[in-house]
């Protein structure tokens, strides 16, 4: 498997996933990966706020996302 394969949301573990199920698995990702990092490079003071910072920022893409999804849905060519 190619990293291009494993970012790609057609190709990876979670396609077929509901919505919900991927934006936890997003969420608890992106903590890991802050704990991990803050770990390694002995940072642990700002952790909290590197979480924060990740949350907002990957619940901002699923809000876009999902707006421009209805929006689709409601718009004239789809009718």
């Amino acid at each position: 498997m190619t990293i291009s394969q494993f970012l790609d949301p057609t190709w990876n573990a979670l396609s077929s996933a509901p919505g919900e199920f991927k934006y936890t698995m997003s969420v608890i990702l992106a903590g890991m990966w802050c704990v991990i990092f803050g770990i390694y490079t002995l940072e642990l003071t700002f952790i909290g706020y590197n979480i924060l910072g990740h949350i907002a920022v990957i619940t901002g893409i699923f809000v876009t996302h999902r707006a421009f999804k209805t929006a689709r849905a409601y718009s004239p060519e789809s009718r």
